[in-house]
């Protein structure tokens, strides 16, 4: 569960500012009794830029800390001490009720012993109906997987987009 504090967007120049900060609650038995995690708070320094009337960039750099009864989880992983999540999205508005959204996410996370993981990624497309004002519906895919992993298996590549292993979504979004 997360409490966000956000600022509203505001201009520096050409582009967007969207700062926001977030507490992390653990809600689940994953994180409260496996990870031991007492909270986590994280920090977003979003922008977006607007390249035409159809097109924008989106950037954000989240930076991550969390905070640990012990630095072990009960299955004896080590627990994640902080982690650096960035997002780069292009968005494509055709008209003024459907869009097109690429996006990639990497991930690095570093445990309590100061260790790297496995940096990872995952890409989203994204398929968005804007039936009115406050009514928006979208569909998309996303994939994801290990850089290290990718980088030492050579008969795998890096792909956008993977039939066998992508996942399905759906969204409906009511705003009011």
């Amino acid at each position: 569960t997360r409490v966000r504090i956000a600022k509203r967007g505001f201009k520096a120049g050409n582009v967007t500012l969207l700062p926001s900060a977030s507490l992390v609650i653990p809600t689940s038995e994953k994180s409260k009794r496996g990870e031991e995690k007492i909270a986590g708070v994280e920090l977003n320094l979003g922008g977006l830029y607007q390249l035409s009337n159809a097109f924008s960039l989106f950037y954000l750099p989240r930076f991550i800390k969390n905070f640990h009864d012990f630095e072990t989880s009960r299955s004896g992983v080590v627990n994640a001490d902080y982690s650096i999540m960035q997002i780069l999205s292009l968005g494509y508005q055709y008209n003024d009720k459907w869009s097109l959204t690429p996006t990639l996410l990497y991930f690095n996370t570093w445990n309590y012993g100061g260790r790297e993981r496995d940096p990872s990624f995952m890409s989203i497309i994204e398929l968005g109906y804007f039936y009115s004002r406050s009514l928006q519906l979208a569909a998309g895919t996303s994939t994801g997987g290990s850089i290290v992993n990718l980088e030492n298996a050579p008969d795998k590549i890096l792909q956008i987009y993977d039939k066998n292993t992508a996942s399905f979504y759906g969204k409906f979004t009511l705003m009011f």
